[in-house]
């Protein structure tokens, strides 16, 4: 299952990094493949789009 780090946080209430989130989730049993941000160009084309 794939999911931004902002959805998470939403629910979360938290200030913590992904490196954080994602050791916490590895030490209750979600294993954690990998994550990936993407660029910062990609932001600002999808926020010019609307």
């Amino acid at each position: 299952m794939k999911f931004s780090l902002s959805w998470l946080k939403y629910y979360l209430e938290t200030d913590a990094t992904i490196e954080q989130v994602a050791d916490c989730l590895n030490r209750i049993g979600l294993e954690v493949e990998g994550s990936k941000t993407p660029p910062t160009s990609w932001r600002v084309s999808a926020l010019q789009r609307y």
